[in-house]
């Protein structure tokens, strides 16, 4: 009895709340968390809008260095991610770091944030991915990030055969003979990196946000994003 009442003061952030209690806390707490995964993993270097909280509890802001987004505010503040930190920054992160970049705000209860912060003092600590998938408070897709899809094979109706731009409207031919015209607003042109680079090597068109007016062009390269959008056809 006593190595019991050991351990749990060891393994438990809040030894005077009963193991099966504090599971069904974080379990709501990795719900919450589907708010999050837009912009952050719980996956170990996989950085999204915002940096991968893997290992992350306890430790310095701004402080990893495989990401490159962070504000120069958030670099100076010396905050430490805790429990009372997270409260604030959660709350509203421009009232605790002025001029920072993360702009969401939580948007639920007190109680569902403090039942997140739970969730999260175990996703951000050691081996907190496994952990939380092994405890089953969170699905994978979740856990994950939503991490973009890969652009390296691409179907023929996301092959660009022509592009015209004309009087802010882009028409996109593709190679599956169809033609779709689009307001340029809804339009983002992109040089392809390393690891979306289609293996066509050609120009292809995607599918981005969640309105489906929005697409992402991708170009093979800066010549290729110069000399292929041809001007109003005469």
């Amino acid at each position: 009895m006593l190595l019991l009442f050991f351990l749990n003061v060891l393994f438990l952030s809040n030894p005077g709340i009963a193991a099966d209690k504090l599971d069904q806390i974080r379990l709501k707490g990795g719900t919450q968390f589907t708010k999050c995964y837009f912009c952050h993993s719980l996956k170990p270097s996989v950085h999204l809008t915002g940096p991968s909280l893997a290992n992350t509890w306890n430790a310095k802001a701004a402080s990893n260095s495989d990401y490159k987004l962070y504000s120069d505010s958030l670099k100076k503040s010396g905050l430490i991610w805790d429990e009372k930190t997270l409260l604030k920054w959660l709350s509203k992160p421009s009232d605790l770091v002025h001029g920072t970049t993360m702009v969401y705000t939580y948007d639920g209860d007190k109680v569902n944030l403090k039942n997140l912060i739970e969730f999260l003092k175990v996703a951000m600590g050691p081996n907190g991915y496994e952990t939380v998938l092994s405890k089953q408070w969170i699905v994978k897709e979740f856990a994950d990030g939503q991490v973009p899809k890969s652009r390296k094979t691409p179907l023929i109706e996301n092959i660009v055969e022509k592009i015209e731009y004309c009087q802010s409207v882009f028409t996109i031919y593709t190679k599956d003979k169809k033609i779709s015209k689009h307001w340029d607003q809804n339009i983002n042109l992109r040089i392809a990196h390393s690891d979306q680079a289609s293996e066509s090597n050609g120009i292809s068109i995607w599918p981005t946000g969640s309105m489906g007016d929005r697409f992402v062009v991708v170009f093979p390269s800066h010549e290729s994003l110069k000399k292929e959008i041809k001007p109003c056809p005469n």
